[in-house]
């Protein structure tokens, strides 16, 4: 999934600029495509003008990426290092209440793939919990959750997680666009934005609590 050169990332705070393996490393380990199938929470409309459809997508940015996915993508990798399955769960849970209902749906069938994609031959506790949790009705294990849940077993930097989080979203939409459609910008055109975004995730308040300074500052 990952392209032949992938952008150079802004500084994010406690980081340096991250170069051009280091990312490919994180969409490589954490690739989230085998468990897509077709757009996730970003969903625009598969055919029309690309102004449209980068509208919404920074709609998206700004919106659910910022304020739902990207926190709960994060605050489910600390938990997942300390081995804290029911944590997870409830951010889990939290992203169900919070997203739409048709992006819930999608959010938790790529979970459950996901889930299954990791199998059973990691002897992580909080796994094995949580996949327990996922077969009983009305546990849904959202896709974000997971995603950066299986970054604490890979120990993947915290800085790269959420730009890759947002590639998997991108790349997802874009594959569901007819061939012949108007042309897109790069993805990474749209990185400033996304830095910038990720940068007032990672910085606000609620995540300072969820992460000691070791965890922020992985490289």
């Amino acid at each position: 999934m990952p392209p032949a050169s992938v952008p150079t990332l802004c500084t994010f705070p406690a980081a340096s600029t991250a170069p051009d393996p280091e990312f490919a490393r994180v969409l490589r380990i954490a690739d989230p495509g085998p468990a897509l199938d077709g757009p996730l929470t970003f969903a625009p409309p598969a055919a029309g003008p690309a102004e449209a459809w980068l509208e919404q997508w920074r709609a998206w940015r700004d919106g659910p990426w910022t304020t739902v996915l990207g926190p709960a993508a994060l605050a489910a990798t600390a938990h997942a290092a300390r081995g804290q399955a029911r944590e997870i769960q409830e951010a889990s849970l939290r992203v169900h209440a919070a997203l739409e209902p048709q992006a819930s749906l999608r959010s938790a069938q790529t979970g459950a793939r996901l889930l299954q994609r990791l199998g059973t031959s990691r002897g992580e506790r909080w796994l094995a919990r949580l996949r327990q949790w996922a077969a009983e009705p009305g546990c849904p294990v959202h896709f974000a959750v997971l995603y950066g849940a299986q970054s604490a077993l890979f120990h993947l930097p915290l800085r790269l997680l959420l730009p890759g989080y947002a590639y998997g979203e991108w790349t997802a939409a874009l594959d569901a666009r007819p061939p012949a459609g108007p042309r897109l910008p790069e993805f990474g055109d749209e990185l400033a934005g996304l830095c910038g975004a990720a940068a007032s995730i990672l910085s606000s308040r609620e995540n300072h609590a969820e992460h000691s300074p070791a965890v922020f500052g992985g490289a």
